[in-house]
Order: C-alpha cells, then sequence, then structure tokens
C-alpha cells in the first residue's frame, strides 16, 4: 500500500498550503518478510543439524550392534573350541572336564577351607560318594556359619576322587540366591593330629576317620591302602538348608501352605532354572528331591553331579516321569 497524498486549506487569511505525507507501510513489509526468511534459515538449519545427529547416532548403534554380535560368535566359537577361555565380564558356565587336569577347575571355581575351620555335628544323610554331616564353619570373621559338609568315603580311588571334586567345580560357578552356596573344599590340607575329637564327634571317629587319619587301624585288621594320602580329607562345604530336600519337606507338612507359598517356592525354583540355563549349564535331573529348602522356604537347585553319570553310562535312560511324580506340589482348595 502506497502512502495518500492530502491537502489542508488554512484559513482565508491564511494564503500558503500545506501539504501532508502519511508514512509508507513498505519498510514494515519489508521487515517482516525479512523475519520470516530468518526464521526459516534458522528452522531449516536447526533441523539439517537434528537429522545429522539422528543419522550419526543410528549409524554408531548399528556398528555397536553388529560389534557385539561379532564378538558374541567369536566368544561363542572360542568357548566350544576351549572350554577354559573366559572373556572379562561375560560369565558362562565351563565344563570342568575341558581341563587337562580337573583338579586345576577346582582351584579355579572352589575356595580351599582350611580343616581347623570345620566342626562336624552330626550325620544327616549319605551321597553316593560318602556321608553327608552337618556341622559349623568358623568364617574369617569368628563367626560360625551353620553348614552341611559332604565327605568321600575311605577307599576311594583317583577316579572317584575326581568325579567328586567336579560337583564342587560345577557349584563353585554359580552365584545365585536359588542355587545351593559352595563355601569351599577340602582337598590339600591336613587335619591337626591333635586334637581331631574337639570338632569330630565320637560317632564318626570310627568311620569317618579311619579314612582320613593315616595311619590308623581300619576296623577288621588291616592298615588304609596307599593311595589315601596321610591325614589327608576330601570335603566339600555347602550352605546348611535346615527343611532338607523339598519332596519330604511337602509330605511332612502336606496340607501346611498356602497357595501363595506354594507359588512363591515355584518362582524359586524357576529363578534358579533360569538362571542355570542363561549360563549355558543343563542340569538334566530337576526334581524335587534336589530341591534344598531353607528356614525361610526359600527353595534351591543343588545336586550337580548327574549329567557326568549320564555320560559315563550309555545305557542310563531318563525320564520326567519319576521327576513329575516327586515334584507334585498339592494346593489347598478350600480358600
Amino acid at each position: 500500500m502506497r502512502g495518500s497524498q492530502f491537502q489542508v486549506t488554512k484559513p482565508h487569511w491564511f494564503d500558503e498550503k500545506w501539504d501532508f505525507i502519511t508514512l509508507s507501510s513498505d519498510m514494515a513489509a519489508e521487515q517482516g518478510q525479512i523475519l520470516v526468511i530468518a526464521t526459516a534459515a534458522v528452522g531449516g538449519f536447526t533441523l539439517l543439524v537434528i537429522l545429522t545427529l539422528f543419522f550419526l547416532i543410528t549409524g554408531r548403534c548399528q556398528w555397536y550392534i553388529k560389534a557385539k554380535m561379532k564378538s558374541e560368535e567369536k566368544r561363542r566359537n572360542h568357548l566350544q573350541q576351549n572350554g577354559h577361555l573366559r572373556f572379562p565380564g561375560i560369565k558362562t558356565y565351563i565344563d570342568p572336564d575341558t581341563y587337562e587336569d580337573p583338579s586345576l577347575a577346582v582351584h579355579e571355581f572352589a575356595k580351599e577351607i582350611d580343616p581347623s575351620r570345620i566342626r562336624i555335628e552330626r550325620v544327616i544323610g549319605a551321597g553316593e560318594f560318602g556321608e553327608v554331616c552337618s556341622g559349623r564353619l568358623k568364617t574369617p570373621g569368628k563367626r560360625e556359619i551353620p553348614v552341611a559338609i559332604k565327605t568321600l568315603k575311605g577307599g576311594h580311588m583317583d577316579r572317584q576322587r575326581r568325579d567328586f571334586l567336579r560337583e564342587a567345580s560345577i557349584m563353585g560357578q554359580f552365584d545365585h540366591p536359588n542355587i545351593i552356596r559352595l563355601e569351599g573344599v577340602v582337598t590339600k590340607r591336613s587335619f591337626p593330629a591333635i586334637g581331631v575329637e574337639a570338632f569330630c564327634p565320637s560317632f564318626l571317629r570310627a568311620g569317618f576317620l579311619n579314612s582320613i587319619q593315616a595311619p590308623h587301624p581300619v576296623p577288621g585288621g588291616g592298615s588304609l591302602p596307599p593311595r589315601i594320602p596321610a591325614g589327608r580329607p576330601v570335603m566339600i562345604v555347602v550352605e546348611y538348608m535346615e527343611n532338607g530336600s523339598l519332596d519330604s519337606f511337602l509330605r511332612k507338612h502336606d496340607g501346611h501352605f498356602t497357595v501363595i507359598q506354594l507359588v512363591g517356592m515355584l518362582r524359586g525354583i524357576a529363578s534358579g532354572m533360569k538362571y542355570l540355563s542363561d549360563m549355558g549349564y543343563v542340569h538334566r535331573d530337576l526334581a524335587a528331591r534336589n530341591i534344598l529348602v531353607n528356614s525361610n522356604l526359600v527353595c534351591k537347585v543343588s545336586d550337580f553331579g548327574l549329567s557326568r553319570v549320564l555320560e559315563d553310562d550309555p545305557e542310563a535312560a531318563y525320564t520326567t516321569t519319576d521327576v513329575f511324580q516327586a515334584a507334585t506340589l498339592k494346593f489347598p482348595y478350600s480358600m
């Protein structure tokens, strides 16, 4: 719009005429156009920067994912070729049988315990390799904790010792609230020659000590076989689970638990098995008899020795019938 021109008539006594011209709006319009152009330029530049950053970040993420996949594939290939190879920050189950000397696996994954810190109290069961006892373990902080102690029976062969400690090599790799915790092993150090009775009760001395304290007479005459190291016991020490195996615990307290308590037990078992799966370990014998229960009703997976038995026996058969029968939980329907 252009400026308009008009005349103002003065009184007749004033002969001179004044002309008034209004300000033009062209300048304001030009300023508005400049502002629009500047805004568009800034917006376009900002959008360009955002798109550039987006493509850079996306490309970086794709590169990282591809690199991680390649690293994972490389790790798996190495683990297949060398079972003992480990990568920092990545925890995967390592089969102890991949070691040329299986005893190295025990020393790598299990802590050696001084036997003088162990006090055996009573026999609570028997395992494939020997007796299972309850007792106390004195920690470095001088505090005693309850433990279960698996012992290797006297007269064992080297193969039996290796298979016995293999379970410790497996348990020592796991760290989960629903997996039985390994406290350590006794493989190297001897029991003290004096004061054995202080930590081993009398009912164990006739049997257990005969197999670990040499020279010592064997009941019925004779002496210990030369393959038994003098005064050198073999033990696996694990946390003590007050309520024992799940199958006997449920039978003993049939109908005493609510649905919520039973589901909590199942969730704990499932959590432990998922952890083992993530570690790349196959348990092969999940059954209620191999689930231990503590005083807080926390269920923990135990017994990691079956895989060796199945591999050694080509005729061994494994079915799930007994597993489901033993693991059946009776839910109370009356609410």
